[in-house]
């Protein structure tokens, strides 16, 4: 009768293989990370993909740490408890501008240049590029990141949309 091809050591029990190691499974990600990577994903993503994140205004910085700033993790937490229920807007507060400011101050003051110039220059690019809006002291992320009951947000980076010319009434 034939033997079987496996290598069985006597009493049916395997024999090890040397050389053939499991890969350690990822660990589940908290429902806290799923959402911050969620938001990422739908904001900062789309702008680093376009920009790169060596921008000599160092827009990307100023973006990260609004970006970080305006996610609500306890919002996140409860978005992802609830469903879908709870849409992207939900999950976001307003950033202080004077706190943004302060913090990017604090990271770029050795770069030589004046770091509030570089900070208001920075934000210029991201109002320029509709990632925010800024309304007095409160920065926002802007609406067309945000998702409806129609389907996920809008994500381009493109500049300003283009006036309408046509005379009014048509």
């Amino acid at each position: 009768m034939p033997r079987s091809k496996h290598r069985h050591k006597k009493g049916g029990k395997a024999i090890r293989h040397p050389g053939r190691v499991r890969e350690a499974a990822m660990p589940a990600m908290t429902p806290e990370e799923l959402a911050r990577r969620r938001f990422s994903e739908l904001y900062t993503a789309p702008f680093f993909r376009q920009f790169g994140h060596d921008d000599p205004r160092r827009a990307g910085l100023m973006l990260d740490i609004i970006a970080e700033a305006a996610f609500n993790i306890i919002a996140a937490a409860a978005f992802n408890m609830s469903g879908p229920a709870l849409a992207l807007a939900d999950m976001l507060v307003p950033v202080s501008r004077q706190a943004a400011f302060e913090e990017f101050m604090a990271l770029v003051e050795e770069e030589g240049k004046p770091p509030l110039e570089m900070a208001e220059a920075a934000l210029g690019c991201l109002v320029e590029q509709r990632m925010v809006l800024v309304d007095d002291d409160r920065i926002t992320v802007h609406p067309r990141f945000l998702t409806d009951d129609t389907g996920p947000a809008q994500t381009d980076t493109a500049g300003p949309e283009p006036e309408d010319h046509s005379p009014p009434g048509q």
